[in-house]
C-alpha cells in the first residue's frame, strides 16, 4: 500500500508537472501570440502614420503648387496691367505731342497772319501816304507852290 501510495503520488506529481508544463507552454504560446499581435499592430500603426505623413506632405505640396500658380498668375496680371499703363501713357504722350504740334502750327499761322496784316497795313499806309504826297504835289503844281513848303507857304 505504501508503494501504491508512492506510485499514486508520483503519478499525481507527474500529472501536476505535466499540467504545469502544458500551462507554461500555453502561457508561452499566448505570450508569443500577444507579442506577434502587438508587433503587427505596431507595424500597422507605423504604416498608418507613414500614410498620414505622406498624405500631409502631398497636401502641403498641393498648397505650395497652388500658391506658386497664384503667384505666377498675379505677376502675369501685374505685368499685363503695367504694360497697359505704359501703352496708355505712350498714347497720351503722342496725343499731347500732336496737340502741341497743332497748337504750335496754329500759333505760327496766327503769327504769320498777323505779320501779313501788319505788312498789308504798312503797305496800305505807304500807298496812302504816297497817294497823299502825289495829291499834294499835284495841288502844288496847280497852285504854283513848292510842295515842300506846306499849305501856308512856309518853308522847311
Amino acid at each position: 500500500m505504501a508503494e501504491e501510495r508512492l506510485a499514486r503520488l508520483k503519478q499525481e506529481q507527474a500529472a501536476k508537472e505535466q499540467r504545469r508544463a502544458a500551462g507554461k507552454e500555453e502561457e508561452g504560446a499566448a505570450n508569443a501570440a500577444r507579442a506577434d499581435k502587438h508587433q503587427r499592430s505596431e507595424l500597422l500603426r507605423a504604416a498608418h502614420i507613414r500614410r498620414i505623413r505622406a498624405k500631409a506632405g502631398d497636401e502641403t505640396r498641393k498648397v505650395e503648387e497652388v500658391s506658386f500658380i497664384n503667384t505666377l498668375n498675379n505677376e502675369g496680371k501685374k505685368a499685363d496691367l503695367q504694360q497697359r499703363l505704359e501703352e496708355g501713357e505712350a498714347r497720351r504722350a503722342e496725343a499731347l505731342a500732336a496737340i502741341l504740334a497743332k497748337q504750335a502750327g496754329a500759333a505760327a499761322s496766327i503769327k504769320e497772319a498777323a505779320e501779313r496784316r501788319r505788312a498789308a497795313e504798312a503797305e496800305r499806309l505807304a500807298q496812302l501816304a504816297d497817294k497823299q504826297r502825289r495829291k499834294q504835289e499835284a495841288q502844288g503844281q496847280t497852285l504854283g507852290t513848292d510842295p515842300r513848303e506846306g499849305c501856308f507857304g512856309e518853308g522847311l
